[in-house]
């Protein structure tokens, strides 16, 4: 073999490793984390575009299934005992919702913005 040939077989080889690579990648969730009340919450980064605006004008006393269909499920939950579902928004920060009927989470009650480690009360 000259060098050509090994320069070919080595492209080749780049090519089909960097194919598999992105091939075995494809799907796989990107897991990222934020802080909501104390609490490090794992969620899966989604295409929704959130934002603080979009929660201000939430009704108090709202279900969460009517706050779901205009926004889809929460990103996670967070809490210990009790847990709130929260919203992750487009610029990384968080929104809590709390809920006078925890089991049903029916009858907002409060809104809460989790921001560069500070908690900022959107509605009560």
């Amino acid at each position: 073999m000259n060098n050509k040939d090994l320069r070919i077989i080595g492209m080749l080889f780049s090519i089909i490793t960097l194919s598999l690579l992105i091939w075995m990648n494809m799907g796989k969730e990107t897991k990222m984390t934020v802080k909501v009340a104390g609490w490090d919450m794992e969620y899966t980064i989604s295409d929704r575009k959130l934002v603080k605006e979009d929660f201000e004008n939430i009704e108090l006393g709202s279900s969460l299934s009517e706050i779901e269909e205009k926004f889809g499920e929460p990103d996670g939950w967070a809490g210990s005992g009790i847990l709130w579902p929260v919203y992750v928004l487009e610029d990384g920060s968080a929104v809590e919702l709390v809920f006078k009927e925890i089991t049903l989470c029916e009858d907002l009650e409060a809104v809460y913005l989790y921001k560069d480690g500070e908690e900022f009360v959107l509605k009560e």
